[in-house]
């Protein structure tokens, strides 16, 4: 792994980390309550996942549904959305992986090199992670684990 790679391999595996550990710190009864729609947890984790899994495959500058994309019903089953975050974790580590510096320093999906699609990628996902955070602590929950 180059030194590239590794460091978005770490970044990713902790925001991932971090949303396993609020997807399991909201209580049953909160899982599905928000103030709006988009407030709701279970459809904030569910879009967080599904992007950082589309997001991890750029191909001519689309952004193709990932392997495993669900629809929204997925998100009404917990133990379901955390085999989805697993499946996803996988699936942007395969998809990181085997990449080289050279590669990520050139060109990507629109005027982006490879590497700013990635960071884009892991900033929409640790923006949700932070989000879920912040209900963490609205509903005064224990703080998520920092990884």
């Amino acid at each position: 792994m180059t030194p590239i790679a590794d460091a978005l391999a770490r970044q990713f595996q902790g925001a991932f980390e971090g949303l396993r550990d609020i997807v399991q710190r909201i209580p049953d009864d909160q899982w599905y309550v928000g103030v709006t729609k988009d407030q709701v947890p279970a459809r904030r984790a569910h879009h967080a996942i599904m992007w950082a899994g589309r997001y991890c495959r750029p191909s001519g500058g689309h952004h193709p549904v990932a392997r495993g994309d669900t629809a929204a019903a997925a998100y009404h089953c917990r133990e379901d959305m955390l085999a989805y975050l697993d499946d996803t974790a996988h699936q942007v580590e395969a998809a990181r992986e085997g990449t080289t510096d050279e590669q990520l320093t050139g060109p990507g999906p629109g005027r982006r090199t490879l590497l700013e699609h990635w960071v884009y990628n892991l900033r929409h996902l640790q923006h949700h992670v932070g989000q879920l955070s912040s209900t963490l602590r609205e509903r005064r929950l224990p703080p998520m684990k920092w990884h």
